[in-house]
């Protein structure tokens, strides 16, 4: 799975480095144990989703929910999830209003939410 050169170690198989650093990033934020009475759903976006973060990179997430939550709900489920994941927090919530108003605004990103973040009733 790596090979040593001198002090460094490169992975031989990335898709397979990738996807084993995806389960430790998930193992190590512990969404299931997270309050989200509020929340449809739950995922990452961006580098910890595909498994190419670093220490330095921040972790972003997608809330999907029927009505916009609190303002202490999210920012709770957002101090928790930096506690966790050890980095800062960016959070997309994903009211239906701003799923349509996304998709009618910024066509773009719709390939975009479909990758990350499954189909979203196109």
């Amino acid at each position: 799975m790596v090979v040593r050169e001198d002090r460094k170690y490169t992975p031989t198989n990335k898709a397979l480095s990738r996807i084993v650093k995806l389960l430790l990033n998930l193992d190590r934020i512990d969404p299931l144990t997270l309050n989200l009475n509020f929340a449809e759903g739950l995922g990452l976006y961006s580098s910890w989703a595909r498994g190419t973060n670093h220490y330095e990179s921040d972790l972003d997430v997608w809330v999907k929910v029927n009505s916009l939550p609190s303002e202490s709900e999210l920012a709770k489920m957002q101090s928790d999830l930096g506690r966790r994941a050890g980095t800062e927090v960016n959070l997309l919530v994903l009211t239906p209003e701003k799923l349509h108003r996304l998709k009618e605004e910024a066509p773009p990103i719709l390939p975009l939410l479909d990758n990350e973040f499954g189909d979203f009733g196109r």
